[in-house]
């Protein structure tokens, strides 16, 4: 983690949020000072938003000013309890999605007073909701200023082997690009066993709003090999500055 986000700073906005509602939704607060935004974390498939990878990463996201809500989906809270559930089908997981945001939008409006633009932010999985919310005709978008996901799973690697179920599911997962209402970031690294950039970018219909930020080196959980000259949390930080999260685009 680099030196600017090794600690969470309290904002002056923290004692004005209802922390207890929040825990008891399954999310967490992490206030940076002074935010020029706000991001909602929706974890992978496997692994919930108190794993390293997120540790690292709200690090970085609070260093570029923006405070972190990381939510649990409640298969993965149950998990947590100790009752093993497995990651139901991601479009299934958009109800649960619709009422973090709601809540979140509702904790920023007593708590900041000032309309920061939020963000959904998703590994794997939970980028892949956080997508298809996007893309949703009834979701309520209100306030949001765009999605970044971290390795969109385009297709799963057993399904890879087989060149028309690779067909199949990178179609179906990436079929309602055409359809996003606000930006869609999507950073991918180059040895992404579930689609490289390259493999990406061909299901990426012209004019949908997806921006490819590949990430050279990393793989589906942004590890790096050791000839890398950069860490995982470096990786982060740029990923971090390529956006402009105020605008919702890219810096150049």
């Amino acid at each position: 983690m680099t030196e600017a986000s090794t600690a969470i700073v309290a904002g002056a906005n923290t004692a004005e949020l209802n922390t207890a509602e929040l825990n008891a939704a399954g999310l967490q607060f992490f206030p940076c000072d002074k935010p020029l935004g706000s991001v909602l974390l929706l974890h992978g498939a496997g692994a919930p938003v108190q794993s390293v990878f997120f540790q690292q990463l709200i690090g970085e996201l609070q260093a570029a000013g923006l405070q972190c809500y990381a939510a649990n989906f409640a298969y993965m809270q149950s998990t947590l309890q100790g009752q093993r559930k497995v990651a139901p089908k991601a479009a299934k997981l958009l109800p649960e999605l619709a009422a973090f945001v709601k809540l979140v939008r509702t904790q920023q409006q007593v708590a900041d007073k000032t309309a920061l633009p939020l963000w959904l932010l998703g590994k794997s999985m939970g980028g892949r909701v956080a997508s298809l919310y996007l893309a949703a005709p009834e979701a309520d978008l209100t306030g949001i200023a765009g999605a970044l996901v971290l390795g969109y799973p385009l297709c799963p690697p057993a399904k890879a082997k087989d060149a028309l179920k690779q067909q199949a599911a990178s179609l179906e997962r990436s079929s309602h690009f055409n359809q996003l209402r606000r930006p869609l970031f999507i950073a991918q690294g180059s040895r992404d066993a579930f689609g490289s950039p390259a493999q990406l970018a061909a299901y990426v219909p012209e004019g949908a709003g997806v921006t490819l930020l590949a990430q050279s080196g990393a793989d589906h959980d942004f590890a790096v090999r050791k000839q890398d000259p950069f860490s995982r949390t470096e990786l982060f930080a740029q990923i971090c500055r390529q956006i402009n999260w105020q605008q919702g685009d890219q810096h150049g």
